[in-house]
């Protein structure tokens, strides 16, 4: 790392938007990841929806560049000087949004969308925003956006993605519509001195070499990123041990589930010491519609002790979410130089699993175009070995789960989804019962797959390798 770009780490936090177009820590962090791996496209955020209409890509164009003059962060570039990165948001008028068009059948739909995703941006020269159109064989339509995460999170594909395809049917439905104005802009405080406290003291002493699974491969010296993902609907019996649970503890949903995560990794060989990236919306309600990196990913600690029972463990979760959504002006890119983690690992220095809960209002509409409805997309890559995303709507639970492939089979990940749900009903059925001796087996694996050794001490790093 260059003496410019080591400075650019080690200036104090500020605010986003800054008059001299400097950027915050979790900005600094996504552009040097991008400098330093210029190949990788693992900030790239997909999103798609698909349509029995036929869109029209002109019109599309226009609807794009619509969105675009409302939302400043879509026409944003990051240039270096002197190795240190500013903001440049592009004019109105000159910002370029070219919306490009292919064909597939739909058997290769998944694999196009995988490819688009994995296409990289540089920060310094590109628009961080790009619009495609995917005409099917068999008719209809698939539009999909692809953004960096420097200017975008899951709520601003909440707001962006049918913004657009509202505008889009105005436009095609008549004459030219008028720009709407200017969108909210969040500026965020810079974190607190106590909050940085906070976490400095809740991190303290923590192990990063005792987070990983135990069958997790050896974190390669040169990692591609590479990643899948899969979604998965949780059954009727486990959504209803679900709610049995949330009402027996008095708790949300979101705990008994991240608790649910917590011990799933315990009992498969990490910790039980364990940090998990938690992202949170750091909007006020004022400025949900703000478009931005507007997440902090909190790493909430919580030592499971497979010992008690699932209402303690709940109550450690609780405990320390509620602490760290208090906290949440701070996100963990602001804690690595602190914790002496900066040069750990560029793929996972301080979690290596993530859980994300997205709320029933989180899951918006994906606009006005005929018969629209979300496609889920893999983006072919991961930063970390495991993330559960949980998207919560009236009467179902999706859990989708995004991988590692070089640290994780799918077999292995489709067998930790189906154990989940297993730990998820047994603890609904018996909360008091030690956590060691909750049910983690499915009928196929008992006698099979060597059961004491799933429950055993979790080795070291050097003797899981």
């Amino acid at each position: 790392m260059s003496p410019p770009e080591s400075a650019a780490l080690n200036r104090p936090e500020g605010t986003l938007n800054r008059p001299d177009g400097s950027l915050n820590r979790k900005e600094e962090a996504l552009w040097l990841f991008q400098r330093f791996a210029p190949g990788a496209a693992v900030d790239n955020l997909p999103l798609a929806i698909r349509t029995s209409a036929r869109l029209d890509p002109s019109t599309l164009e226009a609807a794009a560049r619509a969105v675009i003059r409302r939302h400043p962060a879509l026409r944003t570039r990051f240039p270096a000087r002197h190795g240190v990165p500013r903001r440049q948001v592009v004019s109105a008028d000159e910002a370029v949004v070219a919306v490009a068009s292919v064909s597939v059948p739909a058997d290769r739909l998944a694999g196009t969308l995988t490819d688009l995703a994995l296409r990289p941006f540089d920060l310094t020269t590109d628009l961080p925003f790009r619009v495609f159109r995917i005409a099917l064989d068999e008719g209809g339509d698939v539009l999909c956006l692809v953004s960096h995460h420097i200017v975008f999170d899951g709520a601003s594909g909440g707001v962006v993605m049918p913004e657009l395809a509202s505008t889009y049917q105005q436009l095609a439905g008549g004459p030219a519509v008028p720009p709407g104005p200017p969108a909210t802009q969040l500026t965020e405080a810079p974190p607190s001195t106590e909050s940085l406290r906070y976490w400095l003291d809740a991190l303290a002493g923590i192990d990063v070499t005792r987070l990983a699974l135990r069958a997790a491969r050896p974190e390669p010296a040169h990692p591609t990123f590479a990643g899948a993902r899969f979604s998965h609907e949780l059954s009727a019996p486990v959504q209803a041990g679900l709610r049995e649970l949330r009402t027996r503890l008095r708790v949300t949903d979101n705990m008994v589930l991240l608790a649910t995560f917590y011990l799933l990794l315990a009992r498969h060989g990490a910790g039980p010491d364990l940090v998990v990236g938690v992202p949170v919306n750091r909007r006020p309600r004022a400025t949900m519609d703000a478009v931005g990196y507007h997440v902090s990913t909190l790493p909430v600690r919580v030592r499971v002790d497979l010992g008690r029972g699932f209402g303690h463990l709940v109550g450690e979760v609780r405990d320390r979410l509620v602490a760290g959504l208090a906290h949440a002006d701070v996100s963990f890119e602001n804690l690595l130089g602190e914790l002496g983690l900066e040069s750990v690992s560029w793929r996972s220095p301080l979690f290596r699993h993530m859980f994300n809960f997205v709320p029933p209002a989180g899951v918006a509409a994906p606009g006005e175009l005929p018969d629209s409805s979300w496609v889920t997309v893999d983006p072919g890559s991961s930063r970390h070995d495991l993330q559960f995303v949980v998207l919560r709507s009236p009467g179902r639970i999706a859990l989708q789960a995004v991988y590692s492939t070089e640290i994780h089979d799918e077999a292995y990940v489709r067998s930790l989804v189906d154990r989940y749900e297993l730990l998820l009903r047994a603890a609904a059925a018996d909360p008091d019962r030690p956590l060691a001796e909750l049910d983690l087996w499915s009928a196929a694996e008992r006698g099979v797959v060597d059961r004491a050794n799933a429950s055993a001490p979790p080795r070291s790093r050097a003797a899981r390798r």
